[in-house]
């Protein structure tokens, strides 16, 4: 029985060995996967180190507190710290003051919803002291160092957000553009409904006060003699109206105006001294004062004023003085309206006359159509006189023009300083290219028509003249196709052409080189194209029209504007200038 138990105790130690063996293999084997585990671990940390490390983008982690646990190197760098600088310290520091609060909210929401995606937008400052905007993406999760921490992704969009400010404010203007000329349309239909000087100065004073939010009262005066009259008049109550009805010469802001001819701008009353104890009793706290002008003559103000401090912007000021010229055209329309009045009057008197002789005797009828024939005579006549007026007037105008350029000439010997006599000199030719249009346009047979070749063929060869160029060396060719070119363009034409060839017998020949100007009008569509040209030396390298001292250049810039035509440049082959301009 004894060996028996004995065997057993054998039999059972042998299984309990084999037991520990299997256990000993399976903890050696747990042990090589707890090692591969661990090695997986530190390749996949060591992998995520380097993309935190390497992103392009900052990033920031976060614990409960509010501290920087850690940040990659690209935004250390990106706000001019080193890593250690702002590991530990409060996230809250690299914000701007008034984001602070909101930024410390959007951490706490994000503390409290582990998982959940947050964005925001906010200012950070950097060491320096430069405030940037950043977009920011959070989200907390458990860290198994850390505890609950907020992984943040940053991305500087201050360029974006300058670009956003920017378009702001172009659309912000644009409305403004857009609202100014919807006001000043409607502004203008109300002023033209009449052409009777009261109604026009009522129907501005009312249009401006309905129109423009800022405006509580508009008074218009009119000077007559040495005062200052109120014709119209919209928000003011009567006493204002009573009491102010004439103002004497020198008295307050609307005889500074008149006497300034300048436009009077008072942002805040209490620190001005032109308004007078009615407009402070009114409670006037700002105003505008606006001249009218007519014939180089002040002859009165629109007064706008408001019961508030700072009242008018830069626009409402413009669209004022707009409003002012709108009423200035006005006048001289009524002006010319009463003239036209008067006239038909006198006509018409004429023409009871003749009836009233009419009705004495039909014996008289041959007498008045023999009348009426003389009196269509006289009509041809008296436009063939004023045809002959006006050739007069053109030869006149060219005789003294003529004489103007004589007189340049003649200073030209008392001048030593050769800048000036450079610029006497320019200016004679510029005299002269508008001579010869009064001249072609005294010589043409039709007043309407000017041989425009011709004149640009004269203006040439004048040039050519003035500065002594040997035609052997330097050529000209003119080639102006069929163009219909009115009076006013003509001179304008003529004065761009006079500086283009100047400047090429100026600059494109030196050392005798041998060359040719040219000049070309041609149609394109709805555009004439003027081109002068030549085959010289070219346009310095450096050379830029907008940033050029010339003064001859200057004046081709201004007059194409007025042409409202455009300017392009060809370096190639010497110089072509090519403008363009509506026909």
């Amino acid at each position: 029985m004894i060996l028996e138990d004995t065997n057993k105790t054998k039999e059972n130690l042998i299984k309990e060995i084999e037991i520990l063996k299997s256990r000993v293999a399976d903890l050696e084997q747990l042990k090589v996967n707890n090692e591969k585990i661990e090695s997986e671990l530190i390749k996949s940390e060591e992998k995520y180190r380097s993309l935190f490390e390497n992103s392009p983008s900052m990033y920031f982690t976060v614990n409960c507190s509010g501290n920087i646990t850690d940040v990659n190197e690209f935004g250390s760098k990106e706000l001019g710290y080193s890593a250690d600088e702002l590991i530990g310290t409060p996230v809250i520091n690299i914000f701007h003051n008034e984001d602070r609060k909101t930024v410390s909210e959007q951490l706490a929401l994000c503390f409290d919803n582990p998982g959940s995606f947050y964005d925001w937008e906010f200012r950070k400052i950097k060491k320096s002291g430069e405030i940037i905007w950043v977009r920011e993406t959070a989200r907390s999760f458990h860290s198994a160092e850390s505890g609950l921490i907020v992984l943040i992704d940053c991305t500087d969009i201050t360029v974006l957000k300058e670009a956003e400010t920017e378009l702001k404010k172009t659309v912000h203007k644009l409305k403004i553009k857009t609202k100014y000329e919807e006001l000043i349309n409607s502004i203008s239909q109300v002023i033209h409904k009449s052409i009777n000087v009261k109604d026009v100065l009522d129907n501005t004073a009312e249009a401006i006060n309905n129109s423009i939010d800022v405006v509580d009262k508009v008074s218009i005066y009119l000077v007559e003699d040495r005062e200052a009259l109120i014709k119209a008049h919209s928000g003011a109550p009567n006493w204002y109206v009573e009491k102010l009805d004439c103002i004497p010469f020198g008295t307050g802001c609307t005889w500074n105006t008149i006497t300034s001819g300048n436009l009077n701008y008072c942002s805040d009353t209490d620190s001005d001294n032109l308004l007078g104890p009615a407009g402070i009793l009114l409670g006037i706290k700002s105003y505008v004062s606006i001249p009218i002008e007519f014939d180089n003559n002040i002859i009165g103000v629109i007064n706008v004023a408001s019961f508030r401090k700072n009242s008018f912007k830069e626009e409402d000021i413009s669209l004022l003085s707009l409003v002012a010229g709108q009423v200035s055209t006005m006048m001289e329309n009524i002006r010319q309206s009463e003239e036209l009045q008067q006239t038909y009057n006198i006509l018409e008197d004429r023409v009871k006359g003749r009836t009233l002789e009419l009705l004495k005797s039909n014996a008289l009828l041959r007498e008045e159509i023999e009348k009426r024939i003389r009196a269509e005579i006289e009509i041809k006549k008296s436009l063939q006189e004023k045809e002959v007026l006006l050739k007069e007037v053109q030869h006149r105008v060219k005789n003294n023009l003529q004489v103007i350029s004589s007189m340049l000439d003649l200073q030209t010997d008392y001048v030593k300083d050769s800048g000036v006599l450079k610029l006497f000199v320019e200016a004679q030719k510029r005299v002269k290219s508008m001579a010869l249009v009064h001249e072609r346009m005294y010589q043409s047979e039709v007043l309407t028509d000017l041989d425009f070749t011709q004149y640009i063929e004269n203006l040439g060869n004048y040039i050519f003249k003035i500065y002594g160029v040997n035609t052997k060396r330097i050529s000209m060719k003119i080639d102006i196709n069929e163009a219909n070119i009115d009076f006013n363009r003509a001179i304008q034409l003529g004065l761009i052409v006079n500086e283009l060839i100047s400047n090429s017998l100026k600059h494109a020949f030196p050392d005798d080189l041998e060359g040719q100007v040219n000049v070309r009008l041609d149609s394109e569509d709805e555009y004439f194209i003027l081109t002068t040209s030549d085959n010289g030396v070219g346009l310095p390298k450096k050379f830029r029209l907008r940033q050029t001292k010339s003064l001859g250049l200057q004046l081709v810039q201004a007059l194409t504007n007025q042409l409202k035509g455009s300017i392009k440049i060809d370096r190639r082959k010497g110089t072509r200038f090519r403008i363009k301009f509506p026909i």
